[in-house]
């Protein structure tokens, strides 16, 4: 039995660094019609994402839940409660956008697991346009706001000529991101993002131990059948 226990050990020392082998990319393309909705739901191979909108202060939390995620063929916006909704897929670029005019608006990005953001795509961009980016880095739930790839408070993100922001690689794993736009004069939509899904250490966990019960099952009926 003690060896057996050792076994399992020794399996699950060399099959949990395996997990990023499993690893696999996906793919987000939010430009779709859809109208003003309070969540947007996606599910791209077994990976589930939730959409929010809100709003936040320079220096404060975001507040989700006082904005509408609003949809159309060129990405994700945000529709304030004293804007004027408009029909069903219709383009109103000025009043739902992610902008900082009225509010500071926010999507909140919220995976079914832990993933890899490893680009996020726009729309409607600007010369100018720039972006707020947050993330909860502790799994609490709690949004950082972070200025380029670096935590700070204030920091504003250029959104490049190509409309593709690309992420530091490996650093921002998490299931909850933000963007946001702070200033009045950014404006865009958020066209889809590119992340990396994360095997769960559960998984590989329960995955291990099923194996170590498998095996005490098959020796007991060894021995149930030696007698």
């Amino acid at each position: 039995m003690k060896k057996l226990f050792k076994t399992i050990a020794a399996a699950a020392f060399f099959i949990a660094p395996a997990a990023n082998a499993t690893t696999f990319a996906v793919d987000f393309d939010f430009r779709a019609p859809g109208g003003a909705v309070d969540e947007a739901f996606f599910s791209v191979m077994g990976v589930d994402l939730t959409v929010r909108a809100g709003t936040f202060e320079p220096r404060s939390t975001v507040r989700i839940g006082d904005r509408d995620v609003f949809q159309s063929t060129a990405g994700l916006g945000v529709l304030g409660p004293d804007e004027e909704r408009p029909a069903r897929g219709d383009e109103v670029p000025d009043s739902t956008n992610v902008d900082g005019r009225r509010a500071n608006d926010v999507l909140v990005f919220e995976f079914s697991q832990r993933v890899r953001l490893n680009s996020a795509s726009f729309t409607f961009v600007d010369s100018d346009d720039e972006f707020r980016f947050f993330q909860d880095v502790d799994g609490f739930g709690q949004l950082i706001g972070f200025g380029g790839n670096t935590p700070v408070v204030g920091g504003q993100i250029p959104i490049p000529g190509s409309q593709v922001f690309a992420f530091t690689p490996g650093l921002f794993d998490s299931a909850l991101f933000g963007i946001g736009a702070l200033q009045g004069n950014d404006d865009f939509r958020v066209a889809g993002f590119n992340v990396t899904a994360l095997p769960e250490p559960s998984t590989w966990l329960m995955m291990i131990l099923g194996f170590g019960l498998t095996g005490l099952v098959l020796q007991r009926r060894r021995r149930l059948a030696a007698a």
